[in-house]
């Protein structure tokens, strides 16, 4: 896995972007941040974007993170340094033509015969595969594909991100990063060319460019879905770690919950559902405070953002 800046037009993505169950990393941090988070990796079982771990909230939108203490999934993590490692060889990072090679499995695998790039775009389509649960008649949320398919999906996944690794060297900084190829073809016999290889590389690989990451952004989301009854699911971003705060008030400005009181949270994007069980129909405010926690070191100081939104419940 290499942490390099991706063109925002490039960004890798799990599942089928923009719908809900999905993740869409517009930038390396998201990516890095995706894959590996203050010593956690993801060791949970194979499956689609469905709940966090954590909560086991549904993921009700495209998320830009999905870290392993909040989504724990192995095929997640597989899937998202596929994309990484065919985006490379696009680019020309390593040697072109990965996307196109074909994959050689048993008649049970799903994926036989098909090229790396078609098994990614596969396994987007079930990854996103996720029906929500139901309140009438009460039914679970679950995963289209069953635990047989993801298994074998991140076993295939896990072959083919494992084919070509290797001692890590570069064969040049100048124009752009360039890495060392380490195994040939020849040695993965699970991989063999197409017979189109010599249009492989032709109109796939963009220009290289210079890029600018952009900044995440302090920012509260509208509530999904709204109107709402009884619960919704209220997100907002942190463009650094931050103490938030997030209250609701009625429309006569009196507070009638605190679902978050300064608590500690990461940079990124974050969720929390509200339940208004015990509350009448009517416009209700939804408040964040969100405080930056200051780093003297790298010259980072402490700020403070303030945002507040509309929502309507209705019984």
């Amino acid at each position: 896995m290499y942490k390099y800046g991706l063109p925002t037009r490039y960004g890798l993505t799990v599942g089928l972007v923009p719908q809900w169950h999905s993740a869409y990393a517009s930038s390396a941090t998201h990516v890095w941040e995706s894959l590996y988070d203050r010593g956690h990796l993801h060791s949970g079982p194979p499956r689609c974007i469905g709940k966090y771990a954590t909560t086991l909230m549904s993921i009700k939108k495209s998320v830009s993170t999905l870290k392993p203490t909040k989504g724990n999934n192995i095929l997640f993590a597989e899937a998202l340094a596929l994309k990484a490692n065919i985006f490379a060889s696009d680019f020309g990072i390593t040697p072109y033509g990965f996307g196109g090679l074909i994959f050689h499995g048993d008649s049970a695998n799903p994926f036989d015969g098909l090229s790396v790039r078609k098994i990614a775009a596969k396994l987007d389509t079930s990854m996103s595969k996720y029906v929500e649960p139901t309140m009438t008649p009460p039914t679970d949320g679950y995963c289209v594909c069953d635990s047989n398919y993801f298994n074998m999906a991140y076993r295939t996944i896990r072959m083919i991100d494992s084919a070509f690794s290797g001692p890590f060297d570069t064969i040049s900084f100048g124009p752009g990063l360039l890495v060392k190829p380490v195994r040939l073809l020849s040695d993965v016999p699970f991989l063999t060319l197409d017979s189109s290889f010599s249009s492989l590389a032709a109109g796939i690989a963009p220009r290289r460019g210079s890029y600018v990451e952009e900044p995440l952004q302090y920012k509260l989301e509208q509530n999904y879905p709204n109107p709402f009854n009884p619960t919704t699911t209220l997100s907002f971003a942190l463009a650094q770690e931050s103490f938030v705060t997030l209250k609701i008030y009625n429309i006569l400005g009196q507070e009638v919950a605190t679902l978050i009181n300064r608590e500690q949270m990461d940079e990124g994007t974050q969720e929390m559902e509200f339940d208004a069980s015990s509350l009448s129909s009517g416009v209700y405010l939804y408040r964040i405070k969100a405080e930056s926690i200051a780093d003297e070191e790298n010259g980072i100081a402490t700020q403070t953002f303030f945002a507040v939104k509309k929502m309507v419940l209705l019984k």
